[in-house]
């Protein structure tokens, strides 16, 4: 496999997770909202809502083990391993951004 062509491989493995996180931020708060609803129709209260955008910061970083380690697992049995490179590289990018976001939330919030 030529250089290019690996660095295309890496790169297409971080817009692949970057999709699949948008995807699940934005079912995490559908799913929020939904249950917020609920939640205000029983009880007559509704949570604020950066009590939900903390859940879906929070929420990412541990749904991500959800897609991400089965994707990983169908890479290394095709032998995509610059896709999997990929795939690590920005698992670990949303992992630092996740955890900068949660300290930096918590700390504004408290």
């Amino acid at each position: 496999m030529s250089e290019s062509n690996e660095w295309l491989n890496v790169f297409k493995g971080i817009l692949l997770v970057t999709g699949l996180n948008i995807a699940a931020v934005i079912l995490f708060f559908l799913l929020s909202a939904l249950f917020a609803g609920i939640a205000s129709m029983v009880s007559g209260m509704f949570p604020p809502l950066n009590v939900l955008m903390l859940m879906g910061i929070a929420g990412i970083g541990l749904s991500q083990f959800l897609y991400l380690i089965p994707i990983l697992v169908i890479l290394f049995r095709n032998q995509r391993f610059a896709v999997m490179k990929g795939v690590a590289i920005g698992a670990a990018i949303t992992a630092l951004l996740n955890a900068g976001c949660f300290i930096w939330f918590n700390s504004q919030f408290s």
